[in-house]
């Protein structure tokens, strides 16, 4: 949410964010969707890279999707994609495990 707020949106503009949860089988699968101005192509590649961050010196750290990749990989033994497009939006589909070992 921190993210999408930060970079997907300009200061005081409005837009959408879209969650939803299913369950595929064993799997719970959770789609994170927004309607901003999406991820460049050269960024999208690295959106998981530690210390990665288009706001070095306004307070971003880069830490924040690695940390959610890792916890998704790691600790819930699942996947997560990454989706977008320039002023389309961006969408995160993470799938994991409904019962974890």
């Amino acid at each position: 949410m921190i993210n999408t707020v930060t970079h997907a949106f300009e200061q005081g503009e409005k837009g959408q964010i879209l969650l939803k949860f299913s369950i595929d089988g064993s799997q719970v699968i959770f789609t994170f969707k927004d309607n901003g101005k999406g991820i460049s192509p050269d960024h999208l590649k690295k959106v998981f890279t530690p210390f990665f961050t288009t706001r070095r010196g306004t307070g971003g750290t880069g830490l924040g999707l690695s940390i959610v990749y890792n916890l998704v990989t790691a600790t819930l033994k699942g996947k997560i994609e990454v989706n977008s497009s320039e002023n389309q939006g961006t969408e995160f589909k993470i799938q994991f495990p409904m019962v974890q070992d």
